[in-house]
């Protein structure tokens, strides 16, 4: 959340605002703002939007793909597993390839 506050900050200081300048704004106090700013506070997507209102700005949240197209969640489910377990799993994906493979083929031969 600190990258947030950075943002804010920067924004802030860009307009010419002071913290409690701009807290009034958001209708926040300055120790919350000062909190955030500093990333000693985390701030949810509706305060963020509130904060970045009061200046003028939309906040805009996209998305990237994830780097090799591995979902960072699953592979850090997958380091916690015993080897034995991952090749358990491993091998029952396979099973499951093998098993569409001849569906799929005996699904072309009715056709």
């Amino acid at each position: 959340m600190h990258e947030l506050g950075s943002i804010i900050k920067r924004e802030r200081l860009r307009r010419g605002l002071s913290q409690a300048q701009l807290a009034l704004r958001a209708g926040t106090d300055q120790s919350s703002l000062s909190r955030i700013e500093s990333g000693r506070e985390d701030v949810t997507w509706a305060r963020l939007r509130a904060v970045l209102h009061s200046m003028g700005l939309e906040p805009e949240l996209g998305l990237r793909p994830v780097e090799h197209g591995e979902d960072p969640a699953h592979v850090a489910m997958a380091r916690r597993l015993q080897p034995s377990q991952r090749l358990e799993g491993g091998l029952n994906v396979a099973e499951f390839a093998r098993d569409l493979r001849e569906a799929a083929g005996s699904a072309k031969t009715r056709s």
